[in-house]
């Protein structure tokens, strides 16, 4: 998680801040963004934006 916070500039401030929401214990995986994608709370578009972060800075 703290990578994602480092990197705000990437895709946008709210992008870190869902991907801090999302988190489980302050984990945060591919499951964990599947997990958000089938509940329905969040849009699609936006975890793909966190899904970039994960993907980037992890």
């Amino acid at each position: 998680m703290e990578k994602l916070k480092r990197h705000p500039d990437y895709r946008g401030q709210e992008y870190v801040d869902l991907g801090v929401a999302i988190a489980v214990v302050g984990w945060l995986d591919p499951l964990v963004i599947g997990t958000a994608v089938r509940s329905g709370k969040y849009e699609a578009q936006d975890l793909k934006k966190v899904w970039h972060y994960l993907a980037r800075f992890s």
